[in-house]
């Protein structure tokens, strides 16, 4: 489980459990008096609004379990931050960031966060050679975990990638080659390189590349390399309903 300050205001737990939906708790003390914040979330992170960072001489705790069919099966934690350092510039600096993504006021993007944990896929992964036979499996996702990808999360970029240009630098599942183009988001949700980004014209793009930009121990926004994939591309077949609000 990891946790970083997603403002003053804000924590941000994410993990890598077994489930199909978690619970998520915090304390003040790592042995006692966890709260229940939040059940059947389905994303494997959970962004705690109810913090104040301001008040050095607290510490929260968090523990996170992970359920199939009502039955826990996985859990992590307590864990906490490793240090605490208020950053009023660093606060200052992600709430603007956001503000500035609001008045570009560019479409919603969607972000299909790749599934790292989880049954692995029976169409392509090899047990034995621990790898995927098929990189654009239509059950995973080329992913190797069954149900490759977690539910759509809608967020803001400062780019419109819908004129991306086929050349030569990177490479999608079928080899072609590509040349990434670069956008940036806010700090939240955080991406990995093999997530994947689907624009208004449901075009999608493999993330390649992610450069966290850093002060303190937070997280102020993320610059992404991204390369479209194909039409025929697994990712196209899991769903995405434009009605969902950005979550900044």
């Amino acid at each position: 489980m990891k946790i970083y300050p997603a403002s003053l205001t804000e924590m941000y737990v994410e993990w890598d459990l077994q489930g199909e939906t978690f619970t998520i708790y915090r304390s003040t003390s790592p042995t006692s008096g966890f709260e229940k914040l939040a059940e059947f979330v389905v994303q494997p992170f959970f962004i705690d609004k109810s913090v104040n960072l301001y008040d050095e001489n607290i510490t929260y705790y968090y523990r996170v379990e992970g359920f199939s069919a009502g039955v826990k099966i996985s859990e992590a934690g307590p864990d906490t931050l490793e240090y605490v350092e208020k950053d009023n510039v660093a606060n200052k600096v992600i709430y603007e960031s956001k503000v500035l993504l609001k008045q570009m006021k560019n479409p919603p993007v969607f972000f299909l966060l790749k599934r790292r944990v989880g049954m692995p896929c029976p169409n392509c992964y090899n047990p034995i050679t621990k790898r995927i036979k098929f990189p654009n499996c239509q059950v995973c996702g080329g992913t190797g975990v069954l149900s490759g990808y977690h539910d759509p999360i809608a967020a803001r970029i400062s780019q419109d990638v819908s004129q991306m240009i086929v050349a030569s630098d990177a490479y999608d599942s079928d080899k072609t080659a590509l040349t990434p183009i670069r956008a940036w988001t806010a700090n939240f949700p955080r991406l990995h390189p093999e997530d994947v980004m689907v624009d208004i014209m449901n075009q999608r793009f493999k993330i390649v590349g992610v450069t966290p930009r850093t002060k303190s121990q937070y997280l102020i926004r993320q610059v992404l390399d991204l390369v479209p994939l194909e039409k025929g591309n697994s990712a196209y077949s899991v769903p995405v309903d434009r009605r969902m609000k950005p979550i900044v």
